[in-house]
């Protein structure tokens, strides 16, 4: 749009004129990319203007008259020597008359002196300048990004698609899935990611979301809840705990408070977060994750609400979980005694605690690999529980692909979940089913005692 012209005109006589960049830097620009159709069609809207109407400025109508040549020629695929003994005549005539010192200048003249007046007053992008794409090295890769140069490779041909285009600084699916792994493994903010990877900070906002997407589809792969006999018999090779398949517990995920109902995110402990439920097995592979609730809702709430409290419902074999003092004992959900007593109770919580204790590892490989989820996570809260069910499923695959954390100098388990003990909540819970599961502690009770026994001589 044309705010102003070098010449005093009313705001009528603005003209919007389209233009190309880079007018002014290339003097054959406008010959060599401007179509001569395009052109002829400029020239026949100025000619009816009131500028040009005003100001006496003319348009040789022979320069028209080629350009309706080579149209009539493109369209109906004649070839333009056919009508080159016509145009050369022609082209002759506007020589002649531009060689002339009149006052009217030809229409090609005209519209360059015209787009290089407007150019000045003009708001023409400037010419676009690529920082370096940083590489790092070998030894610091794996503190980076987490993973390892060939399994990074891995998992951008898994989730992305490779693309050959490199106009505009495009980004590879090995660079976007370093951006985001470099997001998820720095505590930081956005632009400090750009400026370890050498690109913008809206550059590695649009890429996170992109790779976030991407994982999310796939997701479904890496996490799946199964209560099977694979799952028994994968537990029973580790552990000695009859009929378990899995441990269930809850992790807090800080976020920023947000602007609506953030008070409902306040936990406990007066900062505000996720109430991030998961399972896992004996592999410390995580099973099943429901990162939606506010930090204020307790465990046994997102349990009861959670698909794995009606796939145990639904089972038909006897399999159970491994919780804390925080849920509600029930068939399915052994829970350790709130105040042992006798020798078999206490044997029997020590059993239980050394077992139910691989979620909370679990819980510590994932913040220890992913430090967003330790320190907070700052983008919108729409986005967060796909950040959080994005880093578990990358912490699957890394048991998949065998790429452990080597970092002696950090604790296994970050365990910032010190669970209560008189915590155990029962409210509204089925009396017939908790019944049930006091019963069957105590048959576990007795089926343990004779192994717990050896552990503990």
């Amino acid at each position: 749009m044309v705010i102003s012209l070098p010449r005093n005109l009313d705001d009528d006589y603005a003209v919007t004129v389209l233009i190309k960049r880079h007018i002014l830097q290339k003097g054959a620009y406008l010959s060599g990319c401007v179509s001569k159709a395009i052109l002829r069609r400029w020239l026949l809207y100025l000619r009816d203007t009131p500028l040009y109407r005003k100001y006496g400025i003319k348009i040789n109508d022979k320069f028209l008259v080629i350009h309706e040549a080579y149209d009539f020629a493109e369209e109906n695929d004649i070839f333009h020597n056919q009508l080159h003994s016509q145009i050369k005549d022609v082209q002759q005539d506007i020589d002649v008359v531009s060689m002339r010192k009149e006052k009217s200048l030809t229409a090609e003249q005209l519209l360059i002196q015209y787009i290089q007046e407007m150019a000045q007053f003009m708001n023409i992008r400037k010419r676009k300048y690529y920082s370096p794409r940083n590489d790092c090295p070998d030894d610091e890769y794996h503190k980076l990004y987490r993973f390892s140069r060939a399994n990074v490779e891995w998992l951008a041909e898994h989730f992305l698609e490779n693309s050959e285009e490199t106009r505009g600084g495009a980004l590879n699916a090995r660079q976007k899935m370093q951006i985001f792994l470099r997001f998820v493994s720095d505590p930081g903010f956005q632009i400090g990611v750009g400026k370890d990877e050498g690109v913008h900070r809206t550059t590695v906002s649009k890429t996170v979301k992109i790779v976030l997407t991407k994982i999310m589809e796939k997701s479904h792969l890496w996490i799946r809840f199964t209560t099977n006999n694979e799952a028994h018999q994968q537990w029973s090779s580790k552990y000695q705990f009859p009929c378990a398949i899995g441990v269930i517990d809850c992790t807090h995920i800080r976020i920023t408070k947000p602007s609506q109902h953030g008070d409902e995110y306040c936990n406990r402990k007066g900062y505000c977060s996720l109430n991030v439920q998961a399972t896992c097995n004996a592999n410390e592979e995580f099973t099943s994750i429901d990162a939606q609730w506010p930090g204020s809702v307790h465990d046994s709430r997102i349990l009861k609400r959670s698909m794995v409290c009606a796939q145990m419902n639904n089972m038909r074999q006897n399999f159970l979980l491994l919780g804390d003092s925080g849920y509600g004992i029930t068939p399915w959900l052994m829970t350790p005694y709130r105040n042992p007593q006798t020798h078999e109770e206490i044997t029997f919580n020590t059993l239980f605690t050394r077992k139910r204790v691989i979620i909370e590892r679990c819980f510590g490989q994932l913040k220890r690999r992913f430090p967003i989820l330790q320190y907070m996570v700052r983008i919108k809260l729409d986005r967060v529980a796909s950040v959080i069910v994005s880093c578990a499923v990358l912490h699957n695959i890394s048991k998949y692909l065998h790429d452990n954390m080597h970092d002696d100098d950090e604790q296994e388990n970050i365990a910032d979940e010190q669970k209560l003990v008189d915590e155990e909540n029962d409210l509204d819970l089925d009396e017939n089913l908790r019944r049930r599961g006091l019963q069957r502690r105590e048959e576990i009770k007795k089926f343990n005692q004779p192994i717990t026994t050896l552990i503990i001589i």
